[in-house]
């Protein structure tokens, strides 16, 4: 049998056991060897119930830590917990990747990466969308040149926000921000991602605003202009049917596709190059389990991870706009 890294989630809800738990049982760089939840009587049971062999409470994260098994972690605590959790995990040796947002802000990313740097550990963020079949798929279509020179591209993604089984969603300080911490930032990251320039400037516009104290931001649309003359608008929304929509126009075509973003969905792809209309089949495959691959095998082979840091950071800056 070859050699997996073993993981320890931190912070294992509904996110982790919905997602996460059928990404590792799938992956074939990684093993899933023990969880964290506020109870440990709760994780015990879930420990129990899906045979993860450890377990403990969030408040035992240092004796979690010490157990020299687990070379990596998986943190997918509220943002709140994000940057201590991280820098607690980094200390004592792990390698860790963490759910986006990064942090709540530019200074806690900016801190976690330098005690990544003192320690060694690798660190990657959870930006799974890059992994996803069907941004995989526009991307190749962008960087082979078949639209030609990019010119503008819009990517959203509404939810009912209310609707939402995580409680801490709507408490600042658990989260940071609203529909822009949440959402915004998955549809940042993936026109960076597809069109991987540095940034000239970007604008922002929120509701409500201002924002009252305390007060979440339900819907947060950035416009990137990118140095290429490439110009993307990021929207996140709190309201309206669960939906995502990507489109990217380019000198020479487009291409398109609406809700692209679930695990083994078919998705239906529009393009037109050089004037000729085409739609294009694509069942997406777990990006999850790629996401948790890559960064096992980054871990094994001791390379670059694919999602660093730095990239986190970037994004987390645009971000904080909202709450400046």
């Amino acid at each position: 049998m070859s050699r997996k890294v073993k993981f320890g989630i931190v912070g294992f809800g509904r996110f982790g056991t919905k997602l996460l738990l059928p990404a590792f049982n799938s992956a074939k760089n990684a093993e899933l060897i023990a969880i964290t939840k506020r109870n440990l009587e709760d994780a015990i049971q879930k420990a129990r119930k899906y045979d993860i062999p450890l377990a403990y409470s969030c408040s035992d994260l240092a004796q979690m830590l010490q157990n020299k098994e687990i070379e990596a972690i998986y943190i997918s605590t509220p943002n709140k917990y994000h940057h201590s959790g991280a820098i607690q995990a980094l200390k004592a040796g792990k390698h860790v990747i963490i759910e986006k947002p990064m942090a709540l802000n530019a200074k806690e990313c900016s801190e976690i990466i330098e005690v990544s740097k003192e320690t060694g550990c690798k660190l990657m963020i959870a930006h799974c969308y890059r992994f996803n079949s069907t941004i995989q798929y526009v991307k190749k279509i962008i960087d082979d040149g078949k639209i030609g020179n990019l010119v503008m591209g819009t990517a959203d993604f509404m939810s009912t926000g209310r609707a939402s089984t995580r409680s801490w969603k709507y408490d600042k300080d658990m989260s940071g921000g609203g529909a822009s911490f949440d959402l915004s930032i998955h549809m940042i990251d993936i026109l960076r991602y597809l069109n991987p320039v540095p940034l000239k400037d970007v604008s922002q516009v929120h509701w409500p605003d201002p924002l009252p104290e305390k007060f979440l931001d339900e819907f947060a649309a950035f416009t990137l202009n990118f140095s290429n003359g490439f110009v993307g608008r990021a929207v996140g929304s709190f309201y309206g049917p669960h939906h995502t929509c990507l489109e990217i126009f380019g000198t020479e075509g487009f291409v398109r596709a609406f809700d692209w973003h679930i695990p083994f969905r078919k998705v239906e792809i529009m393009k037109e190059i050089g004037g000729k209309h085409q739609t294009y089949e694509i069942t997406n495959d777990d990006h999850y389990r790629l996401q948790i691959d890559a960064f096992a095998q980054s871990i094994m082979n001791d390379t670059p991870v694919p999602i660093s840091g730095e990239e986190g950071l970037i994004n987390q800056k645009i971000i904080d706009l909202v709450n400046e």
